[in-house]
């Protein structure tokens, strides 16, 4: 008895302090995003940070995509494999990925050539988006949290220097800042990833059909989870313009301090959550993520309050002046904490289904939320302006908690 209780104390304990390194690490990461929007908002018009924020939009895109369509089922299948099983196929995937980066890459330089530095610097901060996002589930998958959170101060510190040096050579643009950022990415992807070794080969057809069963469905989704959770973004920018676009992502801002909580976490547990999926009976299943989602929204909402309380200090540190056009961001930024709350309610479900193998439950709940959103959305902009774009968001992630729910129960039913 007295053997097992050191056991599960000692598994705890692992459990934490891995646990604690990854919110540190995600906190790093998040903070470089909220460091470079800030400096942005601090040097720029509300015209020229709204194109940047339309750059964070489209980032957002390709990274959703990317985690539909690479990342989850990377993390499913290595988690069905034996440790030599998924180490060869994380080699493969890794050689196939870096061959396609680098021939996107010169496509880029190319097509760039005729359409201007702003497409080039936009690609490759497309680009550098997508690689960081699969190194660094990599080194989950593989339990290297240690390296994650190294990342996450080195970028921190190398963005920081490189935007100084913009700002003091007068040289900061929207460009400039995202293909600076993008470049970091890849050199960090590239450095700290899994080498090439080409002689384990590359991804067979048979792979690549393995990876859209498992992943075709998430793709979906996702496609629905960021066109529900971005409108509000392109219709500000389509009935406002490009200030209103700053003034919702500088309130988006104040909310992305829950990424650590949000992709944090779902990094560290979605390996553990898949794997359990496999090898656990339902009720336990169930238990397992009812605690975690219970854990995230009471910690989430505790440093939304926080934040919200915190919010009118930071804004004028932010700004250094005031600046008529941001007066409606903390209301903003009030209403997009509150989606976001309710969107840790619906993430731990909706990828339970894809694990348990029901991942069509999860498209239909994020499509039908995201449709009636989106159809919403455009009175709710057109009649209340920016908040009613913020708005939209919370609407979003109202209906699809609500979906994923009976769905999730559904999916327990057919399980028992």
């Amino acid at each position: 008895m007295l053997q097992k209780v050191r056991h599960n104390l000692s598994v705890l304990y692992n459990h934490s302090a891995k646990l604690v390194i990854t919110l540190f690490s995600q906190a790093g990461w998040s903070g470089i995003n909220f460091i470079v929007t800030a400096v942005m908002a601090r040097h720029t018009d509300p015209s020229v940070f709204g194109v940047f924020g339309l750059y964070l939009a489209f980032k957002r895109g390709v990274i959703a995509f990317t985690g539909g369509a690479l990342v989850l089922p990377l993390t499913v299948i290595s988690s069905r494999l034996e440790t030599a099983e998924s180490d060869f196929f994380v080699h493969k995937l890794v050689n196939t990925l870096y061959i396609i980066a680098v021939i996107i890459l010169l496509l880029v330089m190319v097509v760039g050539y005729w359409f201007g530095g702003q497409f080039l610097a936009l690609a490759v901060f497309l680009i550098g988006a997508v690689l960081l996002e699969v190194i660094r589930r990599l080194a989950y998958i593989k339990r290297r949290v240690k390296t994650d959170a190294a990342g996450a101060v080195v970028n921190c510190l190398v963005v920081l220097a490189v935007f100084y040096l913009l700002i003091k050579k007068d040289a900061l643009s929207v460009p400039v800042a995202a293909g600076s950022m993008g470049l970091v990415y890849i050199f960090w992807g590239v450095l700290s990833g899994p080498k090439i070794h080409f002689r384990k080969g590359f991804l067979t057809c048979s792979d690549v059909k393995n990876i859209w069963n498992v992943g075709s469905w998430s793709l979906a989704s996702n496609f629905f989870a960021y066109v529900y959770s971005e409108i509000n973004t392109f219709y500000t920018f389509l009935l406002i313009g490009s200030p209103g676009v700053a003034v919702l992502e500088l309130g988006r801002q104040f909310v992305a301090v829950l990424q650590p909580i949000l992709f944090g976490m779902a990094n560290y547990f979605h390996p553990i959550i898949a794997a359990s999926a496999s090898r656990d009976r339902m009720d336990v299943f169930t238990g397992k993520l009812i605690k975690l989602t219970a854990a995230q929204v009471l910690i989430g909402a505790a440093v939304i309050v926080g934040m919200l309380l915190a919010g009118p200090y930071l804004l004028t540190i932010i700004l250094g002046r005031p600046v008529k056009e941001y007066q409606n961001v903390l209301p903003i930024a009030a209403i997009l904490g509150t989606g976001a709350i309710l969107r840790v309610g619906w993430q731990q479900p909706g990828f339970a289904m894809i694990t348990l193998g029901y991942p069509k439950y999860t498209f239909t709940a994020r499509a039908a939320g995201a449709v009636l959103a989106v159809s919403i959305g455009y009175v709710l902009t057109r009649q209340m302006g920016v908040l009613g774009a913020a708005w939209t968001k919370c609407l979003g992630d109202v209906l699809i908690l609500i979906f994923s729910t009976v769905f999730y129960i559904k999916t327990t039913r057919s399980e028992t």
